[in-house]
C-alpha cells in the first residue's frame, strides 16, 4: 500500500492518491495525516482517487471501520467534505463501507 498527499495549486483540496491493498489501519493513518494537514492548512475538503486501491478487508470489518472507528477518531473532521474516486470495475459493497459515502 502506498498513498501520497498535498493541497490542489488553488488550495481548496486536499488530493489524496491510494494504491495497492487497503486495510482498516492504513486507510484509518491515511485519514488522521491528511485530516492533520487540512487542520493545519485550514482546508476541509478532501478528494481521494482510490482507482488504484483495493479493500482487503471483511465485509464486518469494513463496517466496523465506517460506523465505528471513523466515529471515534477524534482527528477526523465530521463537517468535511469528502469525495472518493474509485475504479470503474469495483462494484463491491465492500469500497462503499471501507470508503463511506462512495457509490457502488
Amino acid at each position: 500500500m502506498e498513498y501520497s498527499f498535498t493541497p490542489s495549486e488553488d488550495g481548496k483540496y486536499i488530493i489524496l492518491k491510494v494504491k495497492g491493498e487497503m486495510s482498516r489501519a492504513v486507510a484509518m493513518q491515511q485519514n488522521r495525516e491528511t485530516h492533520a494537514l487540512g487542520k493545519k492548512l485550514g482546508i476541509n475538503r478532501f478528494l481521494t482517487d482510490a482507482t488504484e486501491a483495493r479493500n482487503v478487508e471483511s465485509p464486518l470489518d469494513s463496517y466496523k471501520f465506517a460506523y465505528a472507528d471513523m466515529q471515534q477518531e477524534a482527528e477526523i473532521d465530521r463537517y468535511a467534505r469528502v469525495a472518493i474516486l474509485v475504479s470503474p470495475d469495483d462494484h463491491s459493497p465492500i469500497s462503499s463501507k471501507l470508503f463511506p459515502g462512495t457509490p457502488v
